[in-house]
Order: C-alpha cells, then sequence, then structure tokens
C-alpha cells in the first residue's frame, strides 16, 4: 500500500513539474488573436513575450497603408512599427510588405539597407545597439489574416528569424520572433497609436 502510494505521488508530482505537456513548448503566451481593429500588438522574440508600451520617445504602434515616404523616397503599400521602451528595455520590430493587395501569406526576407525594395521585417534591442534582419537564410512569413477596405482594419499573425547586423565586427547571432496584430489604418497615410 505505501509503495503504490509513493509510486502515486511520484507520478502526480511528474506531471505538475514538467511532465506534462505544454501546448506553447515552454513559449510565454500571446494574448487572444481579434481581427476587430482593437489596435493591439504582441510578439515574443525568442519565446519570451512582449507587448508595445506607452513612452515618451515612440509611439506604441504605427500603421503605414498605402504609403509614401517623400523624405527617403520610399514607396510601400503596408508597414507596421511596434515599440517596448523603458529604462529597463527598448524594442523595436518594423516589418514592411512592398505589395499587399489581399489578405494572403508574404515571405519576409531580403532586406537591401536603404528600404526601398523586398519585403522584411527587422528587430532593434536596447535603443538599437543590437539590431537584427531577415535575409535570403534568415526568413519568415506574415500572413494576413483581414483586409477589410471598408471598416480599413488589418489583422495577421508573423513569425520569423533575424540575424545580427554588426558595423564593426562579425556577429552571427539569430533570433526567432512571432507575434500578430489587429489594428485599424488609415488610407494614403500613417496612424500612431500611443
Amino acid at each position: 500500500m505505501k509503495a503504490r502510494l509513493n509510486i502515486f505521488l511520484l507520478a502526480a508530482l511528474f506531471l505538475v513539474f514538467g511532465g506534462g505537456c505544454s501546448k506553447n513548448n515552454g513559449a510565454d503566451p500571446l494574448p487572444a488573436y481579434t481581427e476587430i481593429g482593437a489596435n493591439s500588438f504582441a510578439f515574443r522574440v525568442n519565446r519570451v513575450a512582449y507587448e508595445p508600451n506607452i513612452s515618451w520617445a515612440f509611439p506604441r504602434i504605427s500603421v503605414f497603408y498605402n504609403y509614401t515616404d517623400t523624405l527617403f523616397h520610399k514607396n510601400y503599400l503596408f508597414e507596421i512599427e511596434a515599440n517596448r521602451v523603458s529604462q529597463q528595455e527598448n524594442k523595436h520590430i518594423i516589418i514592411l510588405i512592398h505589395y499587399m493587395p489581399k489578405a494572403v501569406t508574404y515571405k519576409l526576407g531580403n532586406y537591401d539597407g536603404s528600404g526601398t525594395v523586398g519585403n522584411y521585417a527587422i528587430y532593434a534591442d536596447d535603443q538599437f545597439s543590437a539590431y537584427y534582419g531577415t535575409d535570403s537564410i534568415h526568413a519568415g512569413e506574415l500572413t494576413i489574416t483581414k483586409l477589410d477596405t471598408v471598416s480599413r482594419v488589418i489583422s495577421g499573425k508573423f513569425q520569423f528569424k533575424a540575424v545580427q547586423s554588426c558595423w564593426n565586427r562579425v556577429c552571427n547571432s539569430v533570433i526567432n520572433v512571432d507575434g500578430q496584430f489587429d489594428v485599424k489604418y488609415k488610407p494614403n497615410s500613417n496612424i500612431d497609436y500611443y
């Protein structure tokens, strides 16, 4: 009887403290996904979850749709930026699609440095001292699940690998990023959500 009780207790402890299967494989959960124009954004970097915050320096989320940047001469159809800035951490994500006519999956790849061609993603950390970007090897996808041109809502999920860029030394650190967003947009312009 005592042996059965010990086996039962060991099995229960095993399930409670690590023996049970986890759906997210140790990744922090993201908030529930919506497609209503909630102006939300959430992401994970190497399975640690973050949400943009209000800061003195950057808007929480910026959305550009069918936009021409006359200062830098960039034409693109969709760009979304998210910022988490505090004294402890600075995290910035930019996803840019040059042509987005409908709700499908878009490949994220080469960033040519000028920002004038290609679909790509960029992640910067620690006040831009750690800078990562997608390329032909470290790539990803953006899936637009809703593109409502009447209600002006864009919702999507993304995942990408990005390699660290270093100017004066060799860097090959790679990060994994995934996340989701649900935002309203303004045609031919941008919206900043604080």
